[in-house]
């Protein structure tokens, strides 16, 4: 009789875990992913802090939204032909 899905991926896991070679799985059977590395910058000068966090993809300045603005505005200026 032919084995099923189920039963095989469960042999091959037991197989595994004995050898020790089973990468960890959470209960839901989805593999646990490693934790991602931080990196750390050092403290700067009050100054400083907005080019930090444009870089780290942070808070951004309202330069952006006003082009985006003066943008739509000249946009609805133009004509249509």
């Amino acid at each position: 009789m032919p084995i099923s899905k189920k039963a095989r991926v469960q042999r091959e896991h037991k197989a595994a875990e004995k050898a020790g070679t089973r990468a960890p799985v959470k209960a839901n059977g989805l593999p646990v992913k490693p934790p991602q590395a931080h990196i750390h910058l050092p403290e700067l000068p009050q100054g400083d802090r907005e080019h930090q966090q444009a870089a780290a993809g942070g808070a951004r300045s309202d330069s952006r939204r006003q082009e985006l603005a003066q943008g739509e505005v000249l946009a609805q200026r133009l004509p249509v032909d």
